[in-house]
């Protein structure tokens, strides 16, 4: 079976999306993928919108993720995951941070309106039945709270969409990093992957 799995990594600037597109994005070449990155980096310095697009195939792939052509997207923020959630296919996957930034930049009469986080939430979920929403920043204060964006790799893996193994993504932490703060991120890959497992399995 060839591969092609198109994933949409969006968040705020200083949230990590993108390293943990380029971690996600090494580790499939570390497995002998071809892999197709971009970003989107909006105001990023500012609390703006940052997005990473990793496209992850064996043959021909895409040069870009169209609308509604993406399997999975990593919303680490609930505006940003509503902002790219247009690029999700129908039966595609989102798991969204509900932990909300509002960025710097919203105007104050706006501010009410997109604070109203279970009414972001609802609308990923009523147009994407295959919505996972929990508190990633909690999970990752466990462990430290840099580590919220590998929390969300953790279960974006668990979902089975991602066509790279465990084991070769924790390599590839243990390549990014010096060895204590690899160390962090595994553990928070691991807390990420148990967490998507005990929401989708109702437990």
């Amino acid at each position: 079976m060839s591969v092609d799995v198109k994933v949409v990594l969006a968040g705020v600037g200083g949230q990590g999306a993108v390293l943990a597109g380029s971690i996600l994005a090494s580790s499939a070449v570390k497995e002998g993928l071809s892999v197709r990155t971009y970003g989107d980096m909006g105001m990023a310095r500012r609390g703006g919108a940052v997005a990473s697009f990793v496209n992850i195939f064996d043959t021909k792939g895409t040069s870009a993720t169209a609308e509604g052509t993406a399997d999975l997207l990593i919303g680490m923020e609930p505006i940003e995951a509503v902002r790219y959630c247009k690029y999700l296919k129908k039966d595609g996957i989102a798991i969204v941070n509900s932990y909300l930034i509002l960025p710097s930049t919203v105007a104050k009469k706006e501010r009410a309106k997109l604070s109203d986080v279970q009414n972001l939430l609802n609308f990923i979920k009523k147009n994407f039945k295959r919505t996972i929403v929990f508190d990633a920043n909690k999970v990752a204060c466990e462990i430290d709270t840099v580590t919220t964006n590998v929390v969300m790799l953790g279960a974006a893996f668990s979902t089975g969409k991602i066509p790279v193994s465990t084991e070769t993504f924790k390599q590839t932490i243990r390549d990014s990093f010096r060895p204590d703060v690899a160390e962090k991120n595994i553990r928070a890959f691991t807390k990420g992957y148990e967490e998507y497992g005990r929401l989708a399995g109702g437990g």
